[in-house]
């Protein structure tokens, strides 16, 4: 049998996922936080804040190449954070309501939204032109 490992957060978990590279899990919570741990140590690696997850379930991820913290918000964007530095490298307005739902493609930087009833799929180069920071 396997082993169990366990942290306590301290807000009620929406969102976990893996790095690609399989060390880290990304960890989404009710107290509008992403938090990067080490996978064998529990190791709080990074923190990362600015959108509003405050009600509901939403998705988080790390980008294609595990560069940027990506999360939904409950503000209508998407935020995506520089994983090391832990600044906020863009907020792209997705439309008014709450984004829910997110997913990077494995190899290429193409990102999946869902809003409402509506699918996004954003290139890389469109979501820095058409994004921008506000």
């Amino acid at each position: 049998m396997g082993q169990l490992f366990s942290d306590y957060v301290g807000s009620p978990i929406t969102c976990t996922c893996f790095s690609r590279d399989g060390q880290c899990t990304l960890v989404s919570s009710l107290d509008s936080t992403l938090r990067l741990l080490d996978k064998d140590t529990g190791e709080l690696l990074g923190e990362y804040t600015g959108h509003k997850n405050q009600e509901y379930k939403l998705d988080c991820c790390l980008s294609e190449r595990d560069t940027h913290v990506v999360s939904c918000s409950e503000d209508g964007k998407v935020f995506f954070w520089d994983l090391v530095e832990g600044v906020l490298a863009l907020a792209l307005q997705v439309g008014p309501g709450v984004v829910q739902s997110l997913a990077y493609h494995p190899t290429e930087p193409c990102l999946l939204t869902a809003m409402g009833g509506s699918i996004h799929c954003w290139q890389e180069e469109a979501y820095e032109t058409e994004g921008g920071t506000g």
